[in-house]
């Protein structure tokens, strides 16, 4: 196992999918530009979510529907690094690899997210916008939405992501 605080290059996005044909071709597209390896792992999409990932490049692996499932096993699947863990729905700026090392460079720091910002913005969305980064630094609890990051080392040392259906992925939710 490589040590949690050496310097790290190598980036894994994982995506965890379920029918999200409309909005995957561009989310790979978005991640390629970031990862040097993209995983979109498949909850049994009854769509053409896993081939439009495929035609754009995706490596897709397919896992039991949930977002812990899925997450386990696309950070199995990974030969990054570092593991960044990204919604379908979610873009990040180009400028996100260089934040993401830039993070890392400091050998104290085992990941982190991102702040997140709606689309379209809204007089609500601008409120919801710093209540949300508020609520992450004071209870240190980042959800999916905001792309987490991790030094691959250091999700393997936790245990990773617990095989356990999560949120609105959950079957019969």
């Amino acid at each position: 196992m490589q040590a949690l605080g050496r310097r790290v290059n190598s980036l894994t996005v994982v995506i965890p999918t379920w029918n999200e044909a409309p909005l995957i071709a561009d989310c790979v597209r978005n991640a390629a530009r970031i990862g040097d390896e993209v995983i979109v792992v498949d909850g049994g999409s009854v769509d053409e979510t896993a081939e439009y990932a495929r035609r754009e490049g995706a490596r897709v692996i397919l896992a039991e529907k949930g977002r812990g499932p899925q997450l386990r096993a696309g950070a199995e699947a990974a030969q990054g690094e570092i593991l960044l863990f990204l919604h379908a729905d979610a873009r990040l700026p180009i400028t996100a690899r260089d934040a993401v090392l830039k993070a890392l460079d400091d050998p104290e720091v085992i990941g982190g997210n991102f702040l997140i910002r709606f689309l379209p913005s809204s007089w609500f969305t601008r409120l919801l916008e710093p209540a949300n980064d508020v609520r992450r630094r004071v209870t240190k609890r980042f959800y999916g939405d905001s792309a987490i990051f991790i030094r691959a080392s250091a999700y393997r040392l936790l245990g990773g992501f617990q095989p356990w259906p999560l949120m609105h992925d959950c079957p019969g939710v």
